[in-house]
């Protein structure tokens, strides 16, 4: 269940992540500086907590769901 989470967890991280990654974009190519390094400041954020699931998962909760099965 705990595998289940995290992987929903992550996907919802993959849809901000793409969503932001297109807003910075469009920001600097409309030549709002300032508005894109804020939306990078989110963007790196998503980033950080995507990998923060990432080692949850990988280090934790995907070697507990595997021992269980077995």
């Amino acid at each position: 269940m705990e595998a289940g989470l995290i992987a929903k967890a992550q996907r919802i991280e993959h849809y901000e992540i793409s969503g932001y990654g297109t807003a910075v974009r469009y920001a600097k190519e409309l030549g709002l500086r300032e508005i894109a390094e804020k939306l990078q400041e989110t963007l790196n954020e998503e980033y950080d907590a995507n990998n923060t699931l990432d080692e949850i998962a990988e280090n934790r909760i995907n070697r507990k769901a595997f021992n269980n099965i077995n």
